[in-house]
C-alpha cells in the first residue's frame, strides 16, 4: 500500500513538473510572438514618419532605401537576440528533445518518462538521411512551390531572382544591399519558425498525455496562432492560409529529420529563402 502511495504521488508530481515544461514552451511561444510583432510595430512607426515628411520627398531624399535598410537591420538584431535567448533558456531547461537531462519522471519508480511524454527514437545521421530522404525531399519541394506561388495571377516565379529584380527596379544600386539584408531577415525569421513549431510540438506533448496525443501537428498547430495570424493581422488573410499551410509542412520537415535543431532549421531556411 505504501509502495502504491509513493509510485502515486511521485506520478502526481511528474504530471506537475511535465506541465510546468509545457506552460513554459508556451510562455517562450509568447515571448517569440511578441518578437514577431515588433517587425510591424517598427512598420507601423515608419508608415507614420513617413507620412509626415510626404511620399514624394521620401523618395526624393532617397530615405526610402536607407528606412528599408535600417528597418531590416533593426529587426534582424532584435529577432537574433531573442531568438538565441529563448533557444538558451529553452535548451537549459529540457524543453526540446535532447536538451539536457531528464531529471523528473524518470527518477520516480516504476515510471518511465515515455509513460508521460513519448521521446523521439534515437535516429542516427546515417538512417535519418537514408530512410527518410525522400520523404524530406517531398516536403523541401512543395515547401518550395508554394512560397514560389504568386497569388495574383496563380503562376510560379523563382523567388531569389524576382526579388533581386524588385530591388534593384525600386532602389537601384542600393538594391543588393538590402536584397542581402532581406535574405538576412528572411534567416533570422527561420529561426524564430522553427522554436515556434519546436516548442509547440514540445508543449503539446507536455500538457497532453491521453492517447494518439503525439499524432496531433501541436508545432504546426501553434506555429499557425502566431506567426500565420500575425501575417492576417498586419498584411492579408491569403498570406495567413499559405502561412498556416506552411506551417504544417514545417512540423512535417521538423519530425521527419527526427527532431534535430539543427538540420530541422536549415530545412526551414531553405524553404523559405528559395
Amino acid at each position: 500500500m505504501t509502495i502504491s502511495k509513493n509510485r502515486f504521488q511521485g506520478f502526481s508530481k511528474a504530471i506537475k513538473k511535465e506541465q510546468a515544461k509545457g506552460l513554459a514552451c508556451i510562455f517562450l511561444i509568447f515571448v517569440l510572438t511578441l518578437a514577431l510583432f515588433m517587425d510591424w510595430g517598427l512598420g507601423f512607426l515608419e508608415v507614420l514618419w513617413r507620412q509626415k515628411i510626404g511620399s514624394a520627398a521620401w523618395l526624393r531624399e532617397g530615405k526610402a532605401a536607407w528606412q528599408s535598410g535600417f528597418h531590416y537591420a533593426l529587426v534582424c538584431l532584435l529577432w537574433g537576440a531573442v531568438s538565441f535567448a529563448v533557444y538558451r533558456l529553452a535548451f537549459q531547461n529540457s524543453l526540446l528533445p535532447g536538451a539536457g537531462k531528464i531529471t523528473g519522471p524518470s527518477r520516480v519508480p516504476g515510471l518511465s518518462q515515455r509513460a508521460i511524454r513519448p521521446e523521439p527514437p534515437a535516429l542516427s545521421p546515417a538512417r535519418v538521411f537514408s530512410s527518410r530522404v525522400p520523404a524530406l525531399l517531398l516536403v523541401i519541394t512543395a515547401g518550395i512551390l508554394l512560397m514560389s506561388l504568386d497569388t495574383a495571377d496563380w503562376s510560379l516565379h523563382v523567388k531569389p531572382l524576382s526579388e533581386l529584380r524588385y530591388f534593384l527596379r525600386t532602389y537601384g544600386d542600393a538594391g543588393r544591399a538590402l536584397y542581402f539584408l532581406q535574405h538576412l531577415y528572411y534567416f533570422f525569421e527561420s529561426f524564430l519558425i522553427f522554436l515556434l513549431t519546436a516548442l509547440g510540438r514540445s508543449a503539446g506533448e507536455f500538457l497532453f498525455s491521453f492517447r494518439h496525443a503525439s499524432r496531433i501537428p501541436w508545432g504546426g498547430i501553434f506555429c499557425s496562432l502566431t506567426w500565420g495570424i500575425l501575417h492576417g493581422l498586419t498584411k492579408d488573410w491569403s498570406a495567413a492560409f499559405f502561412c498556416i499551410v506552411l506551417s504544417l509542412l514545417f512540423e512535417t520537415a521538423y519530425l521527419t529529420v527526427g527532431r534535430r535543431p539543427l538540420p530541422a532549421f536549415l530545412v526551414i531556411a531553405l524553404i523559405f529563402i528559395l
